[in-house]
């Protein structure tokens, strides 16, 4: 009788492990046609500046070079996930450290680069900003002169009176300002982001074939084909059923792998060119222009009224038993907000008050009311307490080995550490 089988408690290996561990898998830079030229792409040095001129005579003298595109050939195509605002080569101005100015496909890489550096552009520069606030005030320099004319921008919330501030949305529940006015408690802060990139291995690699009939085919470092398809064909300006994206392995992404990306220019040389046209990105160029995530200001405002305090120690702060207390209740990475260990932080007592929600003061540092009774449940906090270590126990053992902790386990032990370590300095 054949034994069952069950997959219930058994290891499952990834379905592409095998090729990746023994170099086998294929990645968007291993894609390589016969006739493939290698392209490379001239950038902004300049953070906004006006195109005045591009001269591309001496490049195009140089042995191998076969296509040349600028912004000027190729003027009005923008690509975007909801909203078409990038160009996908700059002819009027540039409006980034990184911004695509013009394009060289030759035989060789080497070729294609110094092409590249023969490539004179002539710029004007323009005043730039590099905070949010600080462009959002008037006089500041505005960075798109028209944004409401963008395929996409949402017309009805289109703000026109902040510059530099495409649309604003504004939402609310009960009566806000009743709400701090009854508070007992009341957090603001200001949280500063710097701009930052998903740290990915891979760089982006893109390939690009025109069929004599107008077929298109690419290959291309995305997670979403069909995603990366309906923007390549907006960008370009031809039918989604005219492409077909061929799926390689994704050497990473988390976010940022799911555009159009360099598809276009390669586009633009391969149909100059007519032949196929492979472009792979720098680090360089990764970590300064391809799709890094934007730097962020943003203000918070919370407030806490002392709901979790009983009647009973309402009535034991009255009789002067209990010092009051305030506490901040909140959420951390990895904890629910159900969760009991939610303490994030609390304000200075009094001697004789709370601590860590136990009373004390004389006596073994306890707070007793009238009838000798303790006058604050002290088990519940103490269960909290013991529950903390028995999870900073699992995360620091073995239990989390033995599947303790579970799915996530090990991310919420480690923000209730960090939670304690809050606690304990407060």
């Amino acid at each position: 009788m054949a034994r069952a089988q069950s997959i219930i408690g058994a290891g499952v290996g990834r379905v592409e492990g095998a090729e990746k561990v023994s170099g086998q898998a294929v990645y968007a830079a291993d894609v390589h046609l016969p006739d493939a030229l290698w392209a490379k792409i001239l950038r902004s040095p300049y953070p906004h500046a006006r195109i005045v001129n591009i001269d591309t005579s001496k490049a195009s003298k140089v042995d191998g070079v076969k296509a040349i595109v600028t912004g000027k050939e190729e003027p009005n195509h923008y690509q975007g996930k909801s909203i078409r605002d990038i160009p996908c080569l700059c002819w009027d101005k540039v409006r980034f450290i990184g911004d695509r100015v013009a394009a060289v496909a030759a035989e060789t890489l080497d070729a294609a680069e110094e092409a590249l550096n023969l490539i004179e552009v002539e710029y004007e520069e323009l005043p730039a900003v590099f905070d949010p606030l600080e462009a959002m005030k008037p006089g500041a320099p505005i960075i798109h002169d028209d944004p409401g004319s963008y395929d996409g921008v949402p017309q009805d919330i289109l703000v026109k009176d902040i510059p530099n501030v495409l649309n604003r949305l504004k939402w609310g529940k009960g009566d806000i300002e009743k709400g701090f006015r009854e508070a007992d408690l009341i957090i603001e802060h200001t949280f500063r982001i710097p701009i930052h990139h998903q740290g990915y291995l891979e760089p982006q690699a893109y390939l690009v074939k025109i069929e004599d009939d107008g077929q298109v085919f690419a290959w291309s470092s995305t997670k979403g084909p069909f995603g990366t398809r309906s923007q390549f064909a907006k960008a370009i300006g031809i039918p989604a059923t005219q492409i077909r994206i061929h799926t390689v392995n994704v050497g990473a992404d988390f976010g940022g792998k799911s555009g159009a990306g360099e598809l276009p220019i390669a586009y633009f040389l391969a149909k100059q060119a007519k032949r196929p046209v492979k472009i792979v990105m720098t680090h360089t160029e990764e970590l300064t222009v391809i799709n890094p995530l934007s730097a962020s200001d943003s203000r918070h405002r919370r407030l806490r009224r002392h709901e979790a305090w009983t009647r009973q120690h309402r009535r034991s702060r009255q009789r002067g038993a209990l010092s009051y207390r305030q506490y901040l209740y909140g959420s951390a990475p990895g904890l629910h907000e159900h969760d009991p260990l939610r303490i994030l932080a609390r304000a200075r007592s009094d001697p004789g008050g709370l601590r860590h929600g136990v009373p004390y003061g004389s006596d073994r540092q306890r707070a007793q009311n009238g009838s000798g009774e303790v006058s604050h449940d002290q088990s519940r906090w103490r269960r909290r307490r013991k529950r903390l270590g028995q999870i900073l126990e699992w995360s620091q053992g073995e239990g989390n080995s033995k599947g303790r902790l579970g799915r996530g386990g090990l991310e919420k032990a480690q923000a209730r550490s960090q939670l304690r370590s809050r606690c304990r300095h407060v």
